[in-house]
């Protein structure tokens, strides 16, 4: 969904749908018998068969949970019919017939949780459940009512659909002048509220950038606002991106705000910050006289910051902020529709780990670093640059081969190089990184495949923290307490006067 083509081609379907019928669909897989197996061997008496794409279809497999979970986040905008068989069926198998057994019983029929819904029985097996015997069979009387009945609805609910669309566009047409930022009041532009270092090294990823900026300042496709995903593995660049688009388009946004969502409380500490932040900027531009800086002030006072924030979005005049909700991996614990507010101007943009999020927004996923943007990464951030054909230039390919094109492991790999002066840095980094022993992998537990990148980031990580270790301790000890705190605002007075260290610490530390 990250091109214009692509996004009208989907609204449309959207637009055009009233009502999905599943009929004996396999949602959860089959009950006592591998699905893959069944399938096979019924199709076989047809034609030849090639069980390999069926591997999905078995109970509770990764790829069934996946599309119910997708398909639950959209099922709110159709009616949907599941439809399940109520007799057992025998299957061939291997020259016997395997007990009698619902292929896929009523929990596998029917999507848990699916909005607008209803599950129906038929008097079936599952090879029978669409084989009618006439136009007075029971079960087809059953489907052509619903079917009549939806049919019936379509029209109506269609037309309606396309003129609410029509006037979204038409209501977006009359306020896009009102959104102009020079026509913002003061008050509403506080802008980038956030301390960022932009990387000087960034390189490439112009295509993601623009389909980005497409979608954050395109014309709202509904009541609501326009809501941006980027997602892919970790350090594949995804926050960098994000940094990367305010500092090219931040003169499009009167305010520009960040959310740490990789937990629950950098969540909510992010969410105080950005109202903190809002009522500095009241006391700055002394406009603290304003009614909505009391409302701010009041909900804070109650910690009721998330409401704050949200309201302030809301307001009519401020039409031009973006916020930026970073590392949102587990949306079951922070909750994306929670924050945003309820309006069609505005602009979010999302960072996760997260393809199931894809389902629900507008989303971009974030593709590998092609050769030429890995090497030239490489080459700026370790301030190295090997001429061509030779062992130098090998190594450094190499290298960029070894880390998968990784934006994260590749800069991590080049500040390494950078700071470990050596004759022949590459080659020396590629043998390292070589002979680096994997137990220190193994013991890691990979928990989901969409995490799956990480082990290629830890190793350069791991080198890393190798050579601190053994040059600063003190310095690897302050990593180590670090890592168990949120990177935001860890300060200096906590390891110079909270009793870390027995002695003081090496100036080149702090």
């Amino acid at each position: 969904m990250t091109g214009p083509a692509h996004l009208e081609e989907h609204k449309s379907v959207k637009l055009s749908t009233h009502a999905v019928f599943f009929i004996g669909t396999p949602h959860q897989g089959a009950e006592g018998v591998d699905l893959a197996q069944i399938l096979t061997k019924v199709l076989s008496l047809f034609s030849n068969t090639n069980d390999t794409p069926l591997q999905d279809l078995k109970r509770n497999s990764d790829r069934l949970v996946d599309l119910q979970r997708q398909y639950n986040a959209i099922s709110h905008e159709f009616k949907t019919v599941f439809y399940y068989e109520t007799r057992p069926m025998s299957i061939p198998l291997r020259g016997r017939l395997l007990n009698p057994t619902q292929v896929v019983p009523e929990f596998s029929a029917v999507v848990f949780g699916a909005a607008n819904a209803e599950a129906i029985p038929l008097d079936a097996d599952h090879s029978t459940m669409v084989k009618f015997t006439g136009p007075k069979d029971d079960n087809f009387l059953n489907v052509a009512t619903m079917l009549h009945l939806y049919c019936t609805e379509a029209t109506a609910r269609i037309i309606r659909n396309w003129e609410n669309w029509s006037s979204i566009r038409e209501h977006h047409i009359q306020h896009e002048s009102s959104s102009n930022i020079g026509q913002i009041p003061k008050e509403f532009k506080t802008g980038v509220t956030f301390k960022n270092i932009w990387n000087r090294h960034f390189t490439g990823r112009n295509q993601t950038l623009e389909s980005m900026d497409h979608l954050l300042r395109r014309e709202p496709d509904q009541l609501e606002t326009r809501v941006a995903v980027i997602y892919g593995p970790g350090g594949i660049g995804k926050t960098q991106l994000a940094l990367e688009y305010v500092r090219r388009q931040q003169q499009h946004y009167g305010s520009v705000f960040w959310i740490d969502a990789h937990r629950p409380d950098t969540f909510k500490t992010s969410v105080k910050e950005c109202v903190n932040h809002i009522l500095s900027h009241y006391k700055v531009r002394g406009i603290t006289d304003s009614p909505r800086f009391g409302f701010l002030k009041e909900y804070m006072d109650l910690g009721r910051a998330k409401e704050a924030f949200l309201a302030w979005l809301a307001y009519e005049e401020n039409k031009s902020w973006l916020l930026i909700i970073d590392n949102l991996d587990d949306p079951e614990s922070v909750s994306l529709k929670e924050i945003l507010p309820s309006t069609i101007w505005g602009s979010v943009l999302v960072t996760s780990r997260r393809s199931d999020l894809a389902v629900s927004w507008n989303s971009i996923e974030v593709p590998l670093m092609n050769h030429d943007e890995s090497f030239g990464l490489l080459m700026r951030s370790s301030n190295s640059y090997p001429e061509t054909g030779t062992e130098e230039h090998r190594s450094a390919e190499a290298i960029i081969q070894r880390l998968a094109h990784l934006p994260l492991a590749i800069s991590q790999a080049g500040a390494y190089i950078a700071m470990h002066h050596s004759r022949i840095p590459f080659k020396t980094y590629l043998d390292l990184y070589e002979k680096y022993p994997r137990d220190i992998l193994s013991r890691r537990a990979r928990m989901v495949d969409w995490d799956m990148k990480d082990d290629t980031v830890l190793t350069t990580w791991e080198i890393s923290f190798a050579a601190v270790q053994k040059k600063m301790p003190e310095a690897a000890t302050m990593l180590l307490i670090s890592g168990n705190l949120a990177p935001q605002r860890i300060s200096h007075e906590l390891f110079a006067y909270g009793g870390f260290f027995s002695g003081k610490l090496n100036p080149s530390i702090t």
